[in-house]
């Protein structure tokens, strides 16, 4: 894995490779925690264009349905606050932008703040409100992590990756400040 500060932000890339064996199945996800200025992600806006998400359920947080987030508490496709909603959800369906990266922006009142972009490579991405118990860390940020596959997938099968030896799986993302 590689990290640099860029022109574009920070900017990362990963890669994995199989040495030897195969093939294996493969899949995995990184783990950044986003925020704006001024207290907590109630106070913040949230955008994600995504059509679905799959729901997670029980103190484990297993996988569940793959639903619809149109009008739904999910729905984050216009910039919204996620005020009032527990979510720890793997989100698909993602809408690409010409350069075909998809991307989260968290912004305070006044559009300050950072995105997080990435590649076709990642086509679901979990996010996680921080609900803790502890007021000072309840809500701080915002955990935002694009992955390859969602959870549960080596027993759905759902986008996993079969990693042949000698053929790398690359995927990059980034994150810059925005306002």
């Amino acid at each position: 894995m590689s990290t640099c500060w860029g022109d574009k932000g920070l900017e990362t890339t990963a890669r994995a490779e199989l040495l030897a064996g195969g093939p294996a199945p493969f899949g995995w996800g990184t783990h950044p925690y986003l925020c704006a200025p001024g207290g907590s992600a109630d106070a913040w806006s949230l955008t994600l264009a995504a059509d679905t998400v799959q729901l997670s359920e029980g103190e484990r947080l297993l996988p569940s349905e793959l639903v619809p987030v149109e009008g739904g508490a999910f729905d984050f496709r216009t910039p919204r606050s996620p005020r009032g909603a527990f979510i720890d959800h793997a989100f698909t369906g993602l809408k690409r932008d010409d350069a075909g990266l998809a991307h989260v922006e968290v912004l305070d009142a006044e559009g300050v703040g950072v995105r997080m972009s990435w590649g076709r490579e990642l086509g679901w991405v979990q996010i996680h409100t921080a609900d803790r118990p502890e007021p000072e860390l309840d809500r701080t940020g915002l955990a935002v992590e694009p992955m390859t596959c969602p959870p549960g997938a080596f027993n759905s099968g759902t986008d996993v990756i079969r990693l042949e030896h000698g053929t790398p799986h690359e995927a990059a993302w980034v994150i810059q400040a925005v306002g």
